[in-house]
């Protein structure tokens, strides 16, 4: 009787698809996330603090690849410079600039059928401010991006 060999590690690999446009492909199940820019927007409130939040929106595909694949929202985090995390908005949140049924569903994809990717948008709430965040995609990270002061959403390698 010979010892058992350990199931092999899954090994992540992060592509540049297009402008803006990235993929992080679990090269032992190949599924993937796809992720482009979506676009920023800012809300203030209109109290005497008048605090601005703003919202975050990134469009998504999730592809299944050759395994049974739950897609969910919370496998999405988007964290800052300094470590905070933010999970996805609520859809009640979103809806303030998406639709919800823009947003990415919840669902199970099969591999190898016509079904096998599911795409909507995230939505994140941050502070009102420039910024660099990463976001990560069960804990593993997908592509960079930057809020401007101005207001302005972008890619950065």
């Amino acid at each position: 009787m010979g010892t058992p060999v350990p199931a092999p590690f899954a090994q992540y690999r992060q592509e540049l698809v297009g402008k803006g446009e990235y993929q992080l492909i679990n090269t032992a199940t190949e599924q993937f996330v796809s992720v482009t820019v979506g676009g920023i927007h800012t809300f203030c409130s209109h109290d005497a603090g008048a605090r601005c939040t703003a919202y975050v929106v990134l469009d998504v595909t999730e592809y299944s690849g050759n395994t049974q694949v739950t897609v969910s929202r919370s496998s999405f985090a988007l964290a800052n410079a300094d470590g905070v995390r933010y999970g996805p908005a609520t859809s009640r949140q979103a809806m303030r600039v998406v639709t919800s049924t823009s947003l990415l569903p919840n669902t199970m994809l099969q591999p190898d059928d016509d079904g096998d990717f599911a795409s909507g948008s995230l939505v994140f709430l941050v502070p009102e401010r420039a910024g660099r965040f990463s976001l990560l995609w069960q804990g593993r990270h997908v592509a960079s991006f930057v809020t401007t002061a101005g207001g302005k959403l972008y890619e950065s390698r």
